[in-house]
């Protein structure tokens, strides 16, 4: 199948037909933060047992009511206080910030239901902004993830699958803005965000700081603030490492009743015998999983340097935190242990075990909240909240073994690809958009926001005309990770992990992916799988059975 032009078809031309086909089967359904004291010096840090809200990140402010947590995911195209018209979310004389959050789920926001009070500045900030309530990342780590929002391509198509390359393909969304006059600017604070992999490309400043805290680039981004040249057009990309793991944070905000506590002569008996190559028991395990879960470098790199040191290892804080890194992924998943001496299923201290390092990852949230709303305050004092579009988003989440698994960069499921994504237009227009959409978006949403147009290899739509009303959001939205794949398509969400391991959720019944549904509607699952064929087989050869191709071929996807 090939375009007027000879090129390869787009995945959504391709998606398309599929789609049309499978349409004629069966029904298609489908802020600011007042100036107080230092974060780690906020006060109630030590918040008593059980409680879902910490003190400290106070909220001023910012055109409308503060904001009340337990928000129920709309079912409507949207939910708006007010008409909004294109004019509205366009201007070519407006900045653009882009802030991401490493690894922050969505679901872990008082903007998208939490109950807890881990993110006051951000919840304020969303009450006046257009909130995507389904916005998924197009993968489930940063670097392929990060690739995808500049290049308004998928994973398959832009190649970053692995850290050992340079991009070399088309445009990037800070070329498109540099050719058009805007400067471009970034703080980051991640190795898989650095410019050997090609991000600079476009930028007149790229600094990447290789923090691991908010703290590391929100100051330097309110330095450049005050240091701008003041009447430059700009685009300014603002990525902290934080909530990313390690939690520091620990459990200095939230504390839940029933929670592990470590035992420091514990641990550094299991850190010992780590560098020893010496097996651990079940105890020992546990410990050394929490403490490292937690690790904070500040607090704790000087007392493990002396530890390894006065026990005769050259080992440093660096060395043991690259071999504890695959031993905490094995043992998180209980892979390359004996029975019963693993974190998942079998130990009698996984649900307290699971509160410590949920609790030090919303403490971790509430760290970065207070800077994100420290750099919010620097934009209102100085006035660049009247002509600059602020979006803040995520790459990916993590995962608490909602399915079996720690972290990220290993599931599809929605503690790792369902993020944050919200947008605040000067003009204060604010909607719930409740259409899925995914993080390809952003790149052209932006260049449509400045009313530029975006090159024909960006894949992703501007996502203007669905805030309106003049167009529907209603594409497909694809995931990848190695060889696992997910589509998502109206109410549907669709996974497949391997050969017969695939399931069918319902987003708006189900956003966590609980309730396979697999059995219920067997032809919508065939439907999804198709459409997740149709992405796999995009410039690439379908490895599927005879069956599944006549299948495609009766759809009119495929030829004889």
């Amino acid at each position: 199948m090939a375009n007027e032009n000879g090129g390869r078809p787009s995945i959504y031309a391709v998606a398309a037909l599929l789609i049309i086909a499978v349409l004629g089967l069966s029904g298609f359904f489908f802020f600011w933060l007042q100036e107080n004291s230092n974060a780690s010096n906020v006060a109630t840090a030590a918040i008593v047992a059980g409680s879902d809200s910490a003190g400290g990140n106070e909220v001023s402010d910012f055109g409308g009511n503060a904001a009340t947590g337990n928000v129920v995911l709309t079912e409507g195209r949207g939910i708006a206080a007010e008409e909004i018209d294109l004019n509205d979310l366009q201007n070519e004389g407006w900045n653009i910030v882009l802030i991401s959050l490493d690894a922050l789920r969505a679901d872990r926001l008082g903007t998208y239901g939490y109950e807890r009070n881990t993110s006051p500045n951000i919840d304020k900030f969303a009450e006046n902004s257009i909130v995507f309530e389904r916005a998924y990342s197009t993968t489930n780590w940063t670097l392929p993830s990060h690739f995808s929002v500049f290049s308004s391509e998928y994973p398959k198509e832009h190649g970053m699958l692995i850290p050992d390359s340079n991009y070399s393909g088309r445009a990037m969304l800070a070329e498109m803005l540099q050719q058009n006059g805007i400067s471009n600017y970034a703080f980051v604070g991640s190795m898989f965000i650095d410019e050997k992999y090609g991000f600079a490309r476009g930028y007149k400043e790229y600094e990447n700081t290789h923090g691991l805290t908010a703290e590391d680039n929100f100051p330097k981004a309110m330095d450049w603030i005050d240091s701008r040249k003041k009447n430059e057009k700009f685009f300014l990309f603002i990525h902290a490492y934080q909530p990313h793991g390690p939690y520091f944070g620990q459990q200095k905000f939230f504390r839940s009743e029933s929670s592990f506590a470590y035992d420091q002569s514990i641990v550094d008996n299991a850190m010992l015998k780590l560098v020893a190559a010496k097996d651990l028991n079940q105890d020992e395990m546990e410990n050394l999983f929490v403490y490292m879960a937690g690790f904070d470098r500040d607090e704790q790199a000087g007392h493990v340097n002396r530890l390894l040191a006065d026990a005769g290892y050259n080992e440093t804080v660096d060395s043991l935190e690259d071999m504890a890194s695959e031993w905490m992924r094995a043992f998180a998943i209980g892979e390359g242990f004996p029975s019963g001496a693993a974190m998942w299923p079998e130990s009698k201290n996984f649900d307290k075990i699971r509160n410590y390092v949920g609790d030090s990852y919303d403490s971790t949230i509430y760290d970065a909240d207070y800077w994100f709303g420290k750099f919010i305050g620097k934009m209102e004092k100085e006035g660049l909240l009247d002509d600059t579009i602020i979006i803040l988003l995520s790459d990916h989440g993590d995962g608490f073994w909602e399915h079996n698994t720690f972290g990220h960069g290993k599931t599809l499921y929605a503690e790792e690809t369902h993020v944050p994504l919200i947008v605040h237009f000067p003009t204060n227009k604010a909607m719930r958009i409740k259409e899925p959409v995914s993080l390809i978006d952003v790149a052209p949403t932006i260049l449509d926001s400045l009313k530029m147009g975006a090159p024909e290899s960006f894949h992703g739509r501007s996502l203007l005309g669905g805030i309106v009303g003049t167009e529907k959001i209603d594409r497909p939205v694809f995931m990848e990770f190695n060889s696992k794949v997910g589509v998502v398509l109206g109410k549907w969400k669709y996974v497949r992990e391997g050969k017969n391991l695939d399931r069918l959720f319902d987003i708006f019944a189900d956003m966590q992916d609980e309730k396979d549904l697999s059995a219920e509607f067997p032809e919508k699952k065939v439907e999804m799988s198709l459409i997740a064929d149709a992405y796999l087989g995009y410039n690439m050869p379908l490895q599927r059975s005879d069956e599944d191709i006549e299948k495609l071929v009766a759809l009119g996807y495929m030829n004889n």
